[in-house]
């Protein structure tokens, strides 16, 4: 959502998680953070109206595709999806592990975001997915 204050928009969004404290979201950052996540979680015909999303979980299935193109679809999709993706420096890493327990093959996702702030420091967040 575009809130427009003085002449600048500024975004802002729900916080997706029960923090009573911080039920808006304004820092660049953390919206960005929300919108990879969101986009990573988000199956087929889950939000109504919505004909494009990743489906991480057909890669799985697949012995055809190579974590290359997983990341690259990843990254594509993010770029393209993300409001925020161009403010930032980030990158996708993709691995494949198996599961000790079940013996099944997990799809690890690492999100890297890297955020300067004014003093020029970076602050580097990083989100991680496990898709079964």
């Amino acid at each position: 959502m575009a809130v427009t204050e003085k002449g600048t928009d500024e975004y802002v969004d729900l916080n997706l998680y029960d923090d009573i404290d911080n039920i808006v979201i304004s820092n660049p950052a953390h919206l960005f953070l929300q919108e990879i996540e969101l986009a990573v979680k988000i199956g087929i015909n889950e939000i109504w109206g919505m004909t494009d999303y990743i489906d991480l979980r057909r890669y799985l299935f697949s012995q055809y595709i190579t974590l290359t193109r997983i990341q690259n679809d990843i990254s594509t999709y993010i770029s393209s999806h993300c409001a925020h993706s161009a403010q930032f420096d980030w990158s996708v890493e993709v691995e494949i592990f198996k599961d000790d327990v079940t013996g099944k093959e997990l799809l690890h996702i690492r999100c890297t975001v890297n955020d300067v702030q004014n003093d020029g420091e970076v602050k580097k967040y990083v989100q991680k997915f496990a898709i079964l």
